[in-house]
């Protein structure tokens, strides 16, 4: 088989330093949460990607943290361009990882912002200077694709309880023997320290990739996938203290690495790389949200429009990848799996009419 792939790998530490002296809040759980130590460090990671047919390649960064704004992704590609000039496509992805510092402003003490500005400095100089690396550091090699079934790792925690137990990975082969690289895509939170902790981690995924490293000596990078409402199997007795959190997300960590070393089967991914993307204008509508950006909480920036319906909006984004055989859909926020693959409940099994059976307003009811 000849080589059909151009790939870079480049990982960057992100784990503040001065996390003793500066307050950093946890994201994800309850407000006001400091750190008080360091777990494992936290990383931004990224993969370069290139059909040696044409195009200008994709880099696909995932940051260890709870979210990023549109605003933030955009000054990271704007850095990018700087560096390397327009045509590569910048595609930034958070893990979702709970037990990181506030990237988004949502969890501070009271009503301050919860983010440290200088570790959004230090986050997003780290994903341009990660790509960047990527970029220059691409060598020719092989891709292939394969997946396999986890067995009682994920819990969707509401209905319909749709969600997939499948573990994805592209496996780039550098044909100059160096390192592989591992990109894994699995549904589900990385949230399995628990409530309680209060150290930054990277979580599972961590252990995921530790575990990968030490049997193949390759590099992963974790891309989540459609995880609304989806955890990872024992987090309510982690919750409930029935299990301590930290052994708990070790041993699911180094259970998910060992899938995705299990693969078998795989096949060769085809020439072909293009990522289109489109911007969306989304209504605000909700007015604790807008009360937060108003009162620079949060760093999403609400414009204001002259539309029926309502008056301010903020901007986002949906792409869609084709590499080779394959489609990869990049959504922003939490996608509930059954958005992605079904399970919808028919007017009759909506919310509304369970609402109304169990004695709620019999005047609410479900748009025809």
């Amino acid at each position: 088989m000849e080589s059909q792939w151009l790939a870079g790998f480049d990982k960057q530490v992100i784990t503040p330093a001065d996390w003793q002296k500066k307050p950093y809040y946890l994201a994800g759980y309850g407000r006001g949460v400091r750190a008080t130590g360091v777990l494992d460090d936290i990383f931004v990671r990224c993969v370069f990607l290139k059909d040696p047919a044409g195009g200008d390649g994709a880099a696909l960064a995932a940051v260890d943290c709870v979210g990023l704004c549109n605003k933030d992704v955009n000054e990271i590609r704007s850095d990018v361009r700087k560096q390397l000039g327009e045509g590569i496509s910048v595609n930034i992805m958070a893990t979702h990882v709970h037990a990181s510092p506030d990237t988004q402003g949502l969890w501070g003490k009271g009503l301050r912002c919860g983010i440290n500005k200088n570790h959004m400095k230090r986050v997003k100089a780290a994903a341009a200077q990660c790509i960047v690396n990527s970029v220059r550091g691409a060598k020719p090699g092989k891709l292939f694709y394969g997946k396999v079934l986890t067995e009682h790792m994920i819990l969707d925690n509401r209905l319909p309880f749709v969600h997939d137990d499948h573990l994805a990975r592209l496996r780039f082969q550098p044909d100059d023997g160096s390192a592989e690289v591992y990109i894994l895509n699995i549904g589900c939170h990385p949230e399995l320290l628990g409530d309680k902790n209060t150290r930054i981690s990277a979580d599972w995924p961590a252990y995921c990739g530790k575990t990968i490293s030490e049997a193949a000596g390759a590099e992963f990078i974790f891309i989540n996938g459609a995880v609304g409402a989806i955890t990872s199997e024992g987090l309510s007795e982690v919750y409930d203290g029935k299990l301590e959190g930290e052994p708990t997300m070790k041993a699911y960590g180094k259970k998910m690495g060992e899938y995705a070393l299990s693969i078998t089967g795989e096949v060769p991914v085809g020439p072909g790389l293009c990522v289109n993307r489109v911007e969306r204008i989304l209504p605000v509508v909700n007015k604790t949200f807008a009360l937060a950006s108003r009162l620079k909480l949060v760093k999403n920036d609400v414009i204001k429009v002259d539309a029926i319906d309502y008056k301010k909006a903020i901007t986002t984004e949906v792409s869609l990848m084709k590499i080779g055989q394959l489609k990869v859909l990049f959504v922003p926020g939490e996608l509930f799996p059954e958005v992605a693959l079904g399970g919808f409940f028919t007017a009759e099994e909506s919310a509304a009419v369970r609402h109304a059976r169990r004695g709620g307003n019999p005047d609410f009811r479900p748009c025809q």
